[in-house]
């Protein structure tokens, strides 16, 4: 599961944002991850650490 999300990571850098602050950045949003997606990374990670440490 957490190497489908960092995958999918990879693919907002190549994105430009629309919404948020980094909307304001327009063209210069491309290139870096999104931020909203990383933090999510982050969550799943713990999950899947819990789940683990449970199991």
């Amino acid at each position: 599961m957490v190497e489908v999300c960092q995958a999918t990571i990879e693919d907002t850098r190549e994105m430009i944002a629309t919404k948020g602050r980094a909307s304001y950045l327009k063209e210069r949003s491309k290139g870096h991850v999104d931020p909203g997606s990383m933090s999510s990374l982050y969550i799943f990670e713990a999950l899947v650490e819990v789940l683990e440490l449970e199991g």
